[in-house]
């Protein structure tokens, strides 16, 4: 996973982090700072979501965000435990074009 290509950010966003973290049992919490994160967590999993504007506007995106966003996105805010939207307007896309649920949001 020492490359820095996406296959290798996917990879250690969802498999190796989770994976050490779990196995070290260190963290308390694991806080991803964007909606990529693992599809399964070994503690508490918090995800932060600037904005949904890919699933609005996918034209305006590369081939690799419009392919990874609608297969992955969804699974890891399904995985986590809170979801922290930096605006009410987040807030309120999350609910209505991801279906997460308004308690788990913050």
């Amino acid at each position: 996973f020492g490359r820095n290509d996406r296959l290798s950010t996917l990879a250690r966003d969802s498999v190796w982090y989770p994976f050490v973290l779990g196995r070290e049992g260190e963290a308390d919490v694991l806080h991803c700072p964007t909606y990529r994160g693992p599809l399964r967590a070994t503690r508490p999993l918090v995800v932060t979501v600037h904005d949904l504007a890919v699933f609005r506007h996918p034209d305006a995106f590369n081939r690799w965000t419009r392919t990874y966003s609608p297969r992955f996105v969804p699974r890891v805010l399904a995985a986590a435990d809170r979801v922290i939207a930096v605006s009410e307007f987040t807030k309120r896309e999350l609910v209505e074009l991801l279906a997460v649920p308004d308690e788990k949001i913050r």
